[in-house]
């Protein structure tokens, strides 16, 4: 598929973006700082995390992602899009502190690497403050992600695709709807 190989291109951009610019990313395995915040997706990017879904995960596994997704929505729903970016909702596909479906995660996800912890922390615990200064990402890692992002979603909506951007963890019906089919 076309997104694997684009995601897979992406890594390899990463590494070599790491290696020349010696990038300490400190991301780990069961942290999850990130998986607090508001993640967009497009359409193509929904469509192949759910196609990951089919194939990775049991019906059992689907089902409690599909009633997270729904208890997400129903918490999010009353609330501003400024109340949705400054209050931490556990991703319905953060389980155990591990991402459920990490290779068929978006961009949004791929492209976050702390090169410092506190940060992240600091975030996590004051999600209302802005403060940016204290980024914990390199430019030109993060532009590497950026340009991958938006040269795959021109593409898409050149060829008629959706364009339209979605909040990944709230799209249960259509998870609902495709996995059991």
């Amino acid at each position: 598929r076309l997104l694997t190989r684009i995601h897979n291109d992406f890594a390899q951009q990463q590494e070599k973006v790491k290696a020349e610019n010696n990038i300490n990313i400190v991301c780990k395995a069961w942290c999850f700082y990130c998986c607090f915040i508001k993640v967009d997706a497009h359409a193509h990017e929904v469509i192949f995390l759910i196609e990951h879904i089919q194939r990775a995960l049991s019906k059992e596994q689907i089902d409690a992602l599909i009633l997270r997704c729904k208890e997400h929505r129903e918490r999010i729903l009353p609330q501003s899009l400024e109340q949705q970016m400054t209050t931490n909702h556990p991703c319905p596909m953060l389980v155990g502190g591990k991402c459920s479906v990490y290779q068929g995660r978006p961009f949004s996800c791929r492209n976050y690497h702390a090169q410092r912890l506190e940060p992240c922390i600091y975030g996590y615990e004051n999600p209302t403050d802005s403060v940016t200064e204290n980024s914990t990402t390199h430019e030109t890692l993060m532009g590497v992600g950026a340009a991958a992002w938006i040269a795959t979603n021109i593409a898409y909506k050149e060829s008629g695709y959706d364009d339209r951007s979605y909040d990944l963890r709230s799209e249960e019906r259509r998870v609902g709807k495709e996995c059991r089919s």
